[in-house]
């Protein structure tokens, strides 16, 4: 048991990395004579380790990504527990046979569906932005605690001193919406749009007089020029006006002793109060709210 809980320990730190968890042949336990006293006790503690399995492994797949090391680590983990389980079950039918635990069920069994590709083939990654090159990460050195997909296809990246900034999904092909608590760390950390190369963004709607790839959340402020979700097409003029309120906000926070501005970009493409629900393919304006260290800014700007 010490054993044991020394992997599960081990489990809970690589499994934000792991994907694609297999279901291995069952191992066949030796019979053993049936302890009816301790059995259901045995059983409850399995089967709790059985749902912690379950729930890593679910959570882990739906994330994608890992090693073959860290495959081998939870299937390791399911081929114990499905031995130890066979064991169980055959206590327990020996114990019913006598008349004893006819309330107990059997134990439960860890994935006992199949739970991913073969051995030795890692899920693939999908991803978040269909149409479009994968995102564009973070590097070291970029301040950034964490980096996740929301559920929607999102994303949420949060920095070390407590700035985070969180886009919405596409919708139809388009960025949906921007809301950040815009921090020092984040200040200087995105990067350039691009028109041409594998991670250029072409967002739907562009061209004509709206030939500019706009963030939402700028380059100065820490927004990526790699992730659709975060590029629009927007007029020279527009475009003009949105870099005025960024360099407000930058330097609002640049000099503000540690304080956060609530920042807020909303594409709006016709049709309704919701940017992202209009029929329209590129943005009719933008909604732009900036609020802390000193600003109080609700515009909203014609494309």
């Amino acid at each position: 048991m010490k054993r044991l809980r020394v992997l599960l320990l081990s489990g809970a730190l690589v499994a934000s990395l792991l994907g694609g968890i297999e279901a291995i042949p069952a191992a066949i336990a030796p019979a053993q004579a049936a302890n009816c006293a301790t059995l259901p006790a045995r059983i409850a503690s399995h089967n709790a380790d059985a749902q912690n399995y379950n729930s890593q492994v679910s959570a882990i797949n739906a994330r994608g990504g890992g090693n073959p090391g860290q495959v081998a680590f939870y299937n390791s983990w399911r081929a114990r527990g499905i031995a130890r389980g066979n064991a169980l079950a055959a206590e327990l039918s020996q114990c019913q046979s006598q008349g004893q635990l006819r309330g107990i069920k059997p134990p439960v069994q860890p994935g006992g569906r199949r739970s991913g590709p073969p051995p030795g083939r890692m899920r693939p990654p999908t991803n978040p932005t269909p149409g479009f090159p994968r995102p564009e990460k973070y590097g070291p050195g970029q301040n950034v605690r964490s980096d996740r997909t929301t559920p929607g296809n999102g994303r949420n990246v949060k920095f070390n001193d407590g700035g985070n900034a969180d886009f919405g999904g596409l919708r139809a092909g388009r960025a949906s919406t921007m809301n950040a608590k815009v921090s020092r760390d984040m200040l200087d950390t995105g990067s350039l749009s691009r028109s041409r190369g594998p991670g250029a963004v072409t967002p739907r709607g562009f061209g004509g007089s709206r030939q500019v790839r706009g963030h939402l959340l700028a380059k100065i402020l820490g927004g990526k020029g790699g992730d659709a979700r975060n590029i629009v097409p927007l007029t020279r003029s527009a475009n003009a006006k949105m870099r005025t309120i960024e360099r407000q906000v930058y330097n609002a926070v640049k000099n503000g002793r540690g304080c956060k501005v609530d920042y807020i970009v909303v594409p709006m493409y016709g049709g309704g109060i919701f940017g992202a629900m209009g029929p329209s393919p590129y943005p009719v304006s933008i909604a732009v709210i900036a609020r802390g260290c000193g600003l109080n800014i609700s515009r909203t700007i014609r494309n």
